[in-house]
């Protein structure tokens, strides 16, 4: 909980903060943040971020980093489970439907969509096997695309 409470001030800086050095320095520091943990503890760190972060960009990130260690959870298939079945599904299945529904404006959130298409896509063309499940999730996908 400690932990998590630096990630709403560090957002707020990287969001709002008028001088550009400070927004850099605060993304760096998101950045190391979310990569400072293990495979299993990211998990927490995305499932907090996936329900607390409203900025497109930095959710497009955030959406690729989470790409990033699914990719590496697969290379080492059974050693982290929170990346597979309902576990995995309880986190992604919200990237899968629009803030406003049909209202969204899509230039708005850009970058969140192009993010959960790419990692959608890896997903689907990288995990042949279905180790994650993403079989399982595939009609949500479709149906979002749709």
């Amino acid at each position: 909980p400690i932990l998590v409470s630096l990630l709403d001030p560090l957002v707020k800086v990287i969001v709002y903060q008028d001088v550009s050095e400070l927004r850099k320095l605060g993304f760096a520091c998101y950045s190391k943040y979310v990569n400072m943990f293990s495979l299993s503890g990211r998990y927490s760190v995305y499932n907090h971020l996936l329900n607390t972060v409203n900025h497109s960009g930095l959710l497009g990130w955030t959406i690729s980093s989470l790409k990033d260690s699914i990719a590496q959870s697969l290379t080492k298939s059974g050693q982290h489970p929170e990346y597979t079945g309902h576990s995995l599904s309880k986190l992604v299945l919200p990237l899968f439907t629009l803030s406003n529904g049909a209202q969204t404006d899509l230039l708005e959130v850009s970058d969140e969509v192009l993010a959960t298409i790419n990692f959608a896509h890896y997903l689907l063309v990288r995990d042949k096997e279905n180790i994650s499940g993403v079989q399982n999730i595939k009609p949500e996908i479709k149906n979002w695309v749709a």
